[in-house]
């Protein structure tokens, strides 16, 4: 295998690099799979490449993480099929032992991981049981982590990108943070519920996703420039779903522009240190609200809908944030990110 030598100047040209190849890799790896529900895979992509190259044994447990959360996730539906509030409560109690585990011993990554496909299985759980579909749906959320987490990792060690200096994050309250997981995890899945959505587990994904940036971070200032990064990311989610997906209605156009975007969002973070959380907080929305496959949307309803449904789940996250309070320390906030 072929590798870049990269200097510490050029550590922005390589985030950037990663970032780029490691999502427009897995849109194609999951379109030519004709795999369902491909944003899951898309948004744990554009989370994990921001984030610096795991050890390999950090890697293998990414993917231990993964697999024992669409199983328990299944298990615990099959165990609990006719007590729906017990259900509920497990959900909520595993995902937030689960992330705090995996948060203190591997990383933001492995810990978001484990928690947002856990309650994911969960959520499509309860519809796939119906149908007698669990298998398939859980062997469908599983290939829609691996595939991320496999991509994302090798090109990260292609470009030799900055290796994770961060083996696990400093809680200063476990149960605060444990608390703020369980009550995000369930407000999600009351909002999603009632809201009767057919976007319920992208909302319950981003809700996930925003509190374990938020527990990482802890600052007032951060905690800002992240809320304004959702917004300024569902503004050109809609500009870009308008001006170029609907206009040019080419996969190939989509997979380039999609590519430069978090590439060129990924290399000003690390240009701009001050902007960092923004810009990242941007792409992250982007990955919640952008997709072109199966097909391109018939109406923007359907794209407003994605996009909403994922302010909602970040918002979930803040608020919860905001008026909790969180648990981790923010030790070394740019090695961790």
């Amino acid at each position: 295998m072929i590798h870049f030598k990269v200097t510490p100047k050029e550590e922005a040209t390589t985030s950037a690099l990663s970032a780029a190849f490691g999502n427009t890799a897995t849109v194609l790896c999951v379109e030519a799979l004709h795999i369902p529900d491909a944003y899951i895979a898309l948004s744990l992509a554009a989370s994990l490449s921001l984030l610096p190259t795991p050890s390999f044994q950090h890697f293998l447990f990414r993917l231990l993480s993964v697999t024992l959360a669409v199983t328990g996730g299944g298990l615990l539906l099959v165990a609990l099929p006719e007590s729906p509030w017990v259900y509920f409560f497990f959900i909520s109690f595993i995902a937030a032992i689960g992330y705090l585990v995996f948060l203190k011993n591997f990383g933001a990554g492995t810990a978001f991981t484990f928690s947002a496909y856990f309650v994911a299985m969960c959520v499509k759980a309860m519809i796939a049981i119906a149908s007698c579909n669990i298998l398939i749906t859980g062997l469908h959320l599983l290939s829609q982590a691996i595939i991320p987490i496999v991509l994302t990792y090798g090109i990260a060690c292609l470009f030799k990108k900055k290796s994770d200096l961060c083996a696990y994050v400093s809680l200063q309250s476990p149960l605060s943070s444990m608390i703020n997981i369980g009550l995000v995890v369930s407000i999600a899945i009351i909002v999603a519920l009632c809201l009767k959505t057919s976007q319920s587990t992208r909302l319950i994904i981003a809700s996930v996703s925003g509190i374990t940036a938020l527990e990482i971070e802890q600052s007032a200032t951060l905690f800002k420039q992240r809320m304004w990064g959702y917004i300024f990311g569902a503004l050109l989610s809609i500009a870009y779903i308008v001006g170029l997906v609907a206009l040019t209605n080419d996969f190939a156009i989509y997979l380039l522009s999609l590519g430069l975007f978090f590439g060129c969002l990924e290399w000003l973070a690390n240009y701009y240190e001050t902007k960092k959380i923004l810009l990242r907080a941007t792409a992250t929305m982007f990955s919640y609200s952008v997709l072109m496959i199966p097909a391109p949307d018939s109406n923007l309803y359907i794209s407003l809908e994605r996009i909403v449904m994922s302010l909602i789940g970040f918002s979930i996250a803040i608020l919860v944030f905001f008026n909790h309070g969180g648990g981790a320390k923010n030790h070394s906030l740019h090695d961790c990110l």
